[in-house]
């Protein structure tokens, strides 16, 4: 394939308009294709137009290009259907297109296309676990836009505050949601509202976001999806109080509103984490999960395997050296952990069934890494914020 740069290339200007019209003409081909053939269909339809239009040489059909190559990009954070070495190629390319057509970042009035190919990056980045990298684009994407409307500059907070919150910045995840939040409606203003309550929470000011659960609770306009995460918070807090895990059990029965595979495998951590094992006897099978169509965890789901694993731990007839071998293994991926408080949930959960095995020197293992965990998030305030007991007795 002939280079970009290397291109004798017909100067038509790229506009806003042009740039948005293609993109609406070629979604909505998209769309009937995967309507019709399913994501598979899409793949396909994407990558014979990427084929078609890389021998192109006008500024519209480069445009075209980009905007495919994009596609794939976008279609790859849901299906993972790109290797690694396609991913770099196909955002080489694209970025070299933006060059070529002279579009320079900060001062083209079409910077912000620089910005959706880090951002796209950046989800990329946070899906393989690479949570540095992945804040580095967005805030890379960020810092290359120029002149973004409120609302795409609220999606820009918003994802920036999520990025450093994974990475235990807390404050300057707040410092992101606040903003955000004046610039979003609808469902990313909900996210937005979950956010900033988990995020006070994990920094260790639990009286502000109960009191941002009960306003918001006592509106008398919120959409379904915001009063449940909501009232899963408040479930989280009350707990937090008062050690009763009997709400969240129940909330997460069959036809109740946090029957769902995520607020379930969160209760049997919280139930292993929990300074009484009685609570062990009463929480759902997290091995019957995967026989169950609705629930069945992704594959390679590392929340997932890691609560498994340590549920398992409990298990005697298993060889004790196999289940601590197991432990280690997951817990060597918690980093990778798609969000802290699920990373939080897992380290706290591993050193209270290895200080009931009264196994000290990896205990301090464990403990030590929670303990630090914790003390980041809430810049030092707070050494155990789950709050269930002395971890370290």
């Amino acid at each position: 394939m002939i280079g970009v740069s290397e291109r004798h290339l017909e100067q038509v200007m790229w506009t806003e308009k042009l740039v948005e019209q293609f993109k609406e003409d070629i979604k909505a081909e998209l769309d009937h294709v995967e309507n019709q053939e399913g994501q598979e269909g899409r793949d396909r339809v994407i990558q014979a137009r990427i084929a078609q239009l890389e021998q192109g040489t006008d500024s519209e059909s480069l445009l075209q290009l980009y905007i495919y190559l994009v596609s794939s990009l976008v279609l790859h954070v849901r299906t993972k259907n790109l290797t690694p070495q396609r991913v770099k190629k196909t955002i080489t390319l694209a970025n070299s297109i933006l060059l070529a057509q002279g579009i320079k970042e900060n001062t083209s009035r079409l910077s912000f296309l620089h910005g959706e190919l880090h951002s796209i990056w950046s989800q990329i980045e946070w899906q393989g676990g690479h949570h540095w990298q992945a804040a580095w684009h967005q805030f890379l994407g960020y810092q290359v836009t120029r002149g973004a409307n409120h609302r795409e500059q609220g999606f820009q907070q918003l994802t920036m505050a999520n990025r450093a919150l994974r990475l235990g910045h807390v404050d300057s995840a707040l410092e992101g949601y606040y903003k955000a939040q004046d610039l979003l409606s609808g469902d990313w203003l909900d996210k937005c509202q979950v956010n900033i309550i988990r995020s006070l929470r994990l920094a260790d000011r639990r009286d502000e976001s109960r009191s941002i659960i009960e306003s918001t609770l006592a509106k008398t306009e919120i959409s379904p999806s915001l009063h449940s995460e909501i009232i899963w918070e408040k479930l989280v807090h009350d707990l937090l109080d008062n050690g009763d895990l009997n709400p969240m059990l129940k909330s997460v029965k069959k036809k109740q509103p946090h029957h769902s595979t995520s607020h379930i495998i969160e209760v049997c951590l919280w139930a292993m984490i929990h300074p009484s094992k009685n609570w062990l006897q009463r929480i759902p099978s997290l091995e019957n999960l995967k026989r169950k169509p609705d629930l069945k965890p992704a594959r390679g789901d590392i929340f997932y395997e890691a609560a498994k694993t340590i549920f398992e731990c409990y298990d005697s007839d298993i060889p004790l050296n196999r289940r601590l071998t197991s432990l280690g293994e997951k817990l060597a991926l918690q980093n990778t952990q798609l969000n802290v408080d699920k990373e939080l949930l897992v380290w706290a959960a591993s050193t209270r069934w290895l200080i009931r095995s009264r196994n000290q020197i990896l205990t301090k293992i464990t403990l030590k890494e929670y303990q630090s965990l914790c003390q980041k998030l809430s810049s030092g305030k707070s050494i155990d914020l789950l709050g269930l007991g002395n971890l370290d007795s």
